[in-house]
């Protein structure tokens, strides 16, 4: 498996579960947020991987490590409760599940605060994943 192959994975498993939840937007990709109240931003960072097995080429595997990080813009002012719900929304996508031989493990929470720009508080959900390329 390739990094593009594990992010195909990642955006259309995000896409099934988030269905029509809020807006989102995938990293990198036209998107304008302008008038809306809650939304949500994919990102997939590639981060360390190493040798896994040994053997001939073309039968060693690689282990490939990322994180995949959802922001969360929800309304401002209005308390946490709407945040929660879309950061643990977003965080059950990934945590703990296996989806087609990429694992995914810990997920975590962090609040950030007002976003300095729109009429957001905003947040970050990440949750680190792996999976083997061999070659």
């Amino acid at each position: 498996m390739t990094e593009n192959e594990a992010r195909a994975i990642i955006y259309q498993a995000f896409v099934d579960d988030w269905g029509s939840l809020t807006e989102y937007a995938f990293d990198n990709e036209a998107f304008n947020p302008e008038g809306l109240e809650e939304w949500v931003r994919l990102t997939v960072r590639q981060s360390t991987g190493g040798q896994h097995t040994l053997g001939a080429p073309g039968g060693r595997r690689y282990r490939r490590r990322g994180l995949v990080f959802v922001q969360v813009f929800a309304p401002v002012d209005k308390g946490l409760q709407r945040f929660d719900e879309l950061a643990r929304a977003a965080r059950d996508i990934f945590e703990g599940k296996t989806l087609s031989l990429v694992e995914f493990y810990d997920g975590n929470i962090r609040e950030i605060g007002k976003d300095p720009n729109g009429p957001w508080f905003s947040g970050n959900v990440s949750v680190v994943f792996s999976f083997d390329e061999t070659k």
